[in-house]
């Protein structure tokens, strides 16, 4: 079974794709800091690793480093509030791996499908 982490501080965020990911055939845990985050990977390597960046707040880029440490053959996506950041991330950032810079949809539930 794929193990599926996913990092943010938005609890309600966090709750709806837990709970989409868990009605799948995934092994799906959930951390709501980075601390936490690093010691999941640490213990359990993510298949798929779900995180955000908010300006001047959450930065789980770190998480995606640290994954790809512990599971070179992870996957990670990382979710932005603009299209621009998200564009800037996917142009500038050079991360090992499969990494997708995407951005927040209004309605993420309905994303995760």
């Amino acid at each position: 079974m794929e193990r599926v982490l996913i990092v943010t501080p938005d609890s309600a965020e966090r709750s709806a794709l837990v709970a989409q990911l868990t009605a799948a055939p995934y092994d799906t845990s959930s951390a709501d800091d980075l601390i936490s985050g690093l010691a999941r990977i640490a213990i359990a390597p993510p298949d798929l690793l779900i995180t955000v960046v908010e300006p001047g707040g959450f930065n789980g880029l770190p998480l995606v480093m640290s994954g790809f440490a512990q599971n070179a053959r992870m996957a990670a996506l990382v979710v932005h509030p603009v299209p621009e950041a998200a564009r800037d991330h996917e142009r500038t950032l050079h991360t090992p791996g499969i990494v997708r810079h995407v951005v927040r949809p209004e309605d993420l539930p309905a994303c995760s499908r």
